[in-house]
């Protein structure tokens, strides 16, 4: 009985080249002992794996969050560039528009002044009564000496 039983587990331990149990031969105990530890280890990188991954997944999540952050930031803040743009576009328009209101009223008065000027005619008359009042206004006052005088 002993002996069936040996041959019986020395035909189940066939291995391969390497002196490991193939697949077919994982039915004997010292086949199963490797096999499972090869599951095992195998189960261990894969936990590291799982592990390194997860840290990745992590730090990847924290980078989107703050570049998430950072772009909303930045948004906002062009948001109000486009605000004060726009603001500044509406005064530098009403200035523009007050400015061709001023400088419309000085080319009036430049051509009113302008208008005094060209009517030369004038001119010389307008300086001989300007002289007659100056003798006129001299001898006012001539005569109000006179007076005190008297």
């Amino acid at each position: 009985e002993n002996k069936e039983l040996r041959e019986m587990t020395e035909g189940m331990k066939g291995t391969g080249e390497d002196d490991t149990p193939t697949s077919e031969d994982v039915r004997c105990p010292p086949a199963l002992s490797y096999k499972l530890v090869q599951l095992q280890q195998h189960e261990a990188i894969l936990l590291n794996r799982q592990g390194e991954l997860e840290t990745e997944l992590k730090l990847s999540k924290q980078r989107a969050s703050t570049s998430e952050e950072l772009l909303l930031e930045t948004r906002r803040q062009l948001a109000e560039e486009k605000e004060q743009s726009n603001f500044k576009d509406d005064k530098i328009h009403r200035l523009e528009r007050r400015l061709l209101y001023v400088t419309r009223e000085r080319d009036g008065c430049v051509n009113v002044l302008n208008s005094y000027k060209i009517d030369t005619g004038m001119e010389p008359v307008l300086r001989e009564a300007l002289a007659e009042l100056a003798k006129t206004k001299e001898r006012i006052a001539d005569l109000e000496a006179w007076n005190k005088q008297e």
